[in-house]
């Protein structure tokens, strides 16, 4: 089996998913808890030991992870013999100082990891509420530079669509366009609230949709349009 989203340094927390919507979740558990794994780089590797060895003792034997410290992380794959699909969670305001920081430390990644038996990189847009289009544009064309993938969260909740709106005056599906993200191999993690003009726009693309129905359910973000999104062509 294959886990194809996951945030293995966030393993500690997930007591914690009930009864919280997204935002009031990271704000309260996520961001704090980051913070101190920066401070701390080494307890990343330990998370990731231990949350690796509970999924294989439920089969899984290939993760796709997006999160911080991924250097130690990718330590914990290697020892496990799990093969890995990582990437650094790219933000430009959270956890990281600044954008820069957070691409760059992924580029590292891909440089240092390539060649890799059991490990590849992908590079961590995280969401379009973490990053400015620019920012987003930029990801993107880097990934496509360096010849590797994206992994990124689309339309988790309501709130992801209306911020585009308000923000920028743009659409879902106009995002989806403007950045270029059909044109890189993507992870598309939730989806939960994806439309029909952006399902339209993934339909027969690279990109895959990752559903997560635990996360969703735990944090109340909805019902993602898995037969839509099927029915469209989309790989989900």
């Amino acid at each position: 089996l294959a886990s194809a989203h996951t945030h293995l340094g966030l393993y500690p927390l997930r007591t914690s998913l009930a009864g919280l919507h997204l935002d009031e979740w990271v704000r309260r558990y996520v961001w704090p808890w980051e913070r101190l794994l920066r401070r701390e780089p080494e307890l990343s590797y330990y998370t990731a030991i231990l949350a690796l060895s509970r999924m294989l003792t439920g089969g899984v034997t290939a993760v796709a992870d997006m999160h911080f410290n991924e250097d130690r992380v990718a330590r914990a794959f290697t020892e496990l013999g799990v093969r890995g699909d990582l990437s650094v969670a790219i933000m430009s305001r959270g956890v990281y100082d600044s954008f820069e920081e957070g691409l760059q430390e992924n580029i590292a990644l891909v440089n240092r990891l390539r060649g890799s038996a059991l490990l590849r990189v992908r590079l961590g847009a995280t969401t379009p509420r973490l990053l400015t289009p620019s920012e987003y544009k930029e990801v993107i064309h880097t990934a496509k530079k360096l010849g590797v993938g994206v992994h990124t969260h689309i339309a988790e909740v309501p709130e992801d669509i209306a911020y585009l709106r308000s923000t920028y005056g743009m659409s879902l599906a106009e995002f989806i366009e403007h950045v270029g993200l059909t044109e890189v191999n993507s992870l598309v993690a939730h989806g939960v609230w994806l439309d029909r003009d952006s399902i339209a726009r993934l339909g027969g693309t690279k990109v895959t949709v990752v559903h997560c129905p635990f996360s969703n359910t735990l944090l109340r973000d909805g019902v993602a349009p898995i037969r839509e999104l099927l029915t469209s062509g989309v790989r989900v």
